[in-house]
């Protein structure tokens, strides 16, 4: 029985409430009971804990607090969870929230909640369903790799999902004929943005991970291609296999990556995957709004651009503040190409320092002793312009500029090979 056919039958009267043991042994519909003024429906799935939960990256306080409750401390631990419908979501009214440990954590996928909201507002309201969750976490760092719920798909659901295939098989042909054109798209510095649908691609995950570098935390990271699918999903693409799409709050990514897709290209971001064998995890690393494309093209000569980095703050751009403002337009905060120039001061005795060029115009300087730290790359490149990722924010009033670029010592040797001059 799936979660769909749950809701072919009104709850019973109210009773005890099941334990997490009770839950387990059994696959269906168990018990209702009163809890919080809400009636509830103990459901259990078939096992394969195939639905993963969305958003948590907008709520990091709740996560913190979840985590901080759940009672083991290994980085994995299998709770209950309830399911209760939003419909004053501003984003999406067939909204379905997830709570853990009293604590909203995120929604269930857009895709599903469409199918499910309905059925919960037959209902009637003051119900939830609660069905088994597990958590996985780094508990070094708190960090949340997933969590994902025990809930069954009906035949109705099974049969659309067999139908997605043959569009996803022809996206990741489209894709593959498009990567040579792929338009980058900005990264934010960190990856924020939850690509859902990955237990239906997990064995492809698993493969892309194991051929990629993996951080201390064992997140890999690499290219993905987005596409345009139906129903405003965009499929994400990494290593030519499918690892899930994107759905709410991502509609500037759905429009982007249409626009891009209707020229012939593609859009492509950096994606961080996570696989533990049984299950894994992805998220892109992308700007949004305005700062997600550059306000500038890349050097018409030759140019490296280097790694992505810790944050470096430029200094002296109040004495270009009339530059930057045009760069802004009005925007809060814009995206841009910086070029890295060496520069030697008035001084005799002073040390030299590094310019911040763009739109080959002089908008700061780094610090003498950040400068000690770009000038090995600056002169290992020769010829060729060192070129870093930058943020540009700030107001009429004043505008600050960050470099997101690695640093001579944290410079990958592949990279340093590959890029001399």
């Amino acid at each position: 029985m799936g979660l769909f056919d749950l809701f072919k039958s009104k709850p019973a009267s109210a009773q005890s409430t099941p334990t997490a043991t009770q839950v387990s042994e059994t696959r269906e519909y168990v018990a209702t009971y009163q809890r919080n003024r809400m009636t509830s429906l103990a459901y259990k799935g078939d096992g394969d804990f195939e639905l993963g939960v969305v958003g948590m990256n907008y709520r990091p306080d709740a996560v913190s607090r979840m985590l901080a409750k759940l009672p083991s401390r290994n980085g994995r631990d299998t709770t209950i969870a309830q399911l209760v419908r939003e419909p004053s979501n501003r984003y999406d009214s067939n909204a379905i929230m997830v709570w853990l440990c009293g604590e909203h954590v995120g929604y269930v996928p857009a895709h599903l909640a469409e199918d499910l909201a309905p059925a919960f507002d037959r209902l009637g309201r003051g119900i939830q369903i609660t069905c088994p969750a597990v958590v996985s976490w780094d508990p070094s760092a708190s960090y949340l790799r997933y969590i994902r719920l025990d809930v069954a798909y009906d035949a109705q659901t099974a049969d659309r999902r067999d139908r997605a295939a043959a569009e996803i098989a022809s996206s990741i042909a489209d894709a593959a004929s498009r990567t040579e054109n792929a338009v980058d798209l900005w990264p934010a510095g960190r990856a924020s943005i939850d690509v859902s649908g990955e237990s239906d691609h997990i064995d492809h995950i698993r493969r892309s991970v194991a051929h990629l570098t993996r951080s201390p935390k064992g997140q890999a990271c690499s290219s993905a291609i987005l596409v345009p699918g139906a129903q405003g999903r965009v499929l994400v693409i990494v290593g030519g296999g499918m690892v899930g799409y994107l759905e709410e709050p991502t509609r500037s990514l759905d429009r982007v990556s249409r626009q891009l897709w209707d020229r012939g290209q593609a859009a492509r971001a950096v994606a961080e995957l996570w696989c533990d064998g049984q299950w894994g995890n992805v998220r892109l690393d992308v700007a949004m709004g305005s700062s997600m494309f550059p306000i500038n093209d890349l050097p018409a000569g030759p140019y490296a651009i280097l790694p992505t980095g810790r944050a470096v703050q430029v200094t002296g751009e109040d004495a270009h503040l009339d530059v930057l403002r045009r760069m802004l337009n009005g925007a809060e905060e814009r995206s841009a190409w910086a070029t890295l120039h060496a520069a030697q001061p008035a001084k005799p005795t002073a040390k030299p320092f590094v310019e911040v060029r763009i739109l080959d115009e002089l908008v700061g300087r780094l610090t003498p002793a950040t400068s000690a730290e770009f000038l090995p790359t600056i002169e290992h490149l020769g010829a060729r312009v060192a070129v870093a990722r930058a943020a540009i924010r700030g107001s009429a009033l004043k505008v600050d500029v960050t470099l997101r670029a690695a640093r001579a010592g944290d410079l990958p040797a592949a990279w340093i090979e590959a890029s001399r001059g």
